[in-house]
């Protein structure tokens, strides 16, 4: 005597598209004749389908491709002994991914504060711009604003110095660090001095960061 057994196919959806797991659900005293599974195709390259698909992986961080990603630059120029700040707000944690500056003349000493009191006016905005501006992006807003035209800085903590010399080498100079840090919402101070009594030292400071919300 043979028992009669139905068979149901089911088919596995992923927010709200399918996902091309197929299975037979059968009753427990019955075994499952096979099980299908595959890939979501647009995990896949070559359509998903193609004879050369594989796994599709992509070079960058998540942060990237959702567009959470962010640069910024200041061409700088500071008189002789003298000190510009530049103030950093975030408003959500960060991961600092590159920051530095490239120095044509002079010496400068960078130094990145966490808190303390900024002196100036700081209105001069730096800009803001995305890393990654594809129509893929998601069209997430930074949440750091940074302002210039500081001229000192009190109290806070340290967290990291650089040095460069362009005042006898006749080559300018690339100080940078992409050891990434991460740091919570807060207050930040960038101050460069010129270390030099007889040059203004020139400059280009950069920075790159990805956001966390």
């Amino acid at each position: 005597m043979t028992e009669s057994v139905d068979r149901q196919e089911v088919r596995i959806t992923k927010l709200g598209h399918p996902v091309d797991i197929v299975y037979k659900a059968l009753p427990f005293d019955t075994h499952a004749e096979r099980v299908y599974a595959e890939l979501p195709l647009d995990m896949c390259t070559d359509g998903g389908t193609g004879e050369y698909r594989r796994l599709r992986v992509d070079v960058g961080q998540t942060s990237f491709f959702a567009g959470r990603e962010f640069f910024t630059f200041y061409d700088f120029s500071i008189p002789a002994s003298g000190t510009i700040v530049i103030r950093a707000i975030a408003y959500v944690d960060v991961v600092l991914q590159e920051f530095g500056f490239e120095l044509d003349t002079a010496k400068v000493q960078m130094s990145l504060y966490a808190g303390g009191t900024g002196v100036g006016a700081f209105d001069v905005s730096l800009p803001i711009l995305k890393t990654n501006t594809m129509s893929t992006a998601s069209a997430y807003v930074s949440q750091v604003v940074m302002d210039d035209n500081g001229t000192g800085h009190t109290g806070g903590t340290l967290v990291n110095i650089f040095r460069g010399d362009a005042s006898n080498k006749g080559a300018q100079q690339n100080i940078n660090s992409d050891n990434p840090f991460g740091f919570p919402a807060g207050t930040y101070f960038i101050v460069l001095q010129n270390l030099v009594n007889n040059d203004t030292a020139k400059g280009i400071f950069k920075a790159r960061w990805e956001e966390r919300p």
